[in-house]
């Protein structure tokens, strides 16, 4: 009888020791892909940042010339909001190359 209860006993903490490991591996592959997700949103914000400071270039350029064919008032203000929001988004990149810089 005692070698039936060592050898529950033995199997019992086999069994659980997998169980364990393998909670620790689930938990550590799930670590693993909410960071990949983390990243990848990052990513995709960071690009699309990279859009809109395209967009508001090609708006600026868009109100100048405007302004200087109309002479309205209308474009030039319109083209100075686009420097402001521009300006705004530059400065979470930074203007220098060693910040983070996504205009090519």
């Amino acid at each position: 009888m005692k070698w039936l209860t060592f050898i529950r006993t033995v199997l019992l903490r086999t069994v659980l020791r997998k169980i364990l490991a393998l909670a620790a591996f689930v938990l550590m592959i799930g670590a693993i892909a909410i960071g990949c997700m983390y990243l990848s949103s990052r990513a995709m914000h960071e690009a699309k940042d990279h859009v809109g400071l395209r967009m508001l270039v090609v708006q600026m350029r868009r109100g100048e010339k405007n302004f200087l064919f109309y002479r309205k008032e209308t474009y030039l203000k319109r083209s100075d909001q686009n420097a402001a929001e521009f300006d705004s988004l530059a400065q979470v990149y930074g203007s220098s190359a060693e910040g983070k810089s996504i205009i090519t």
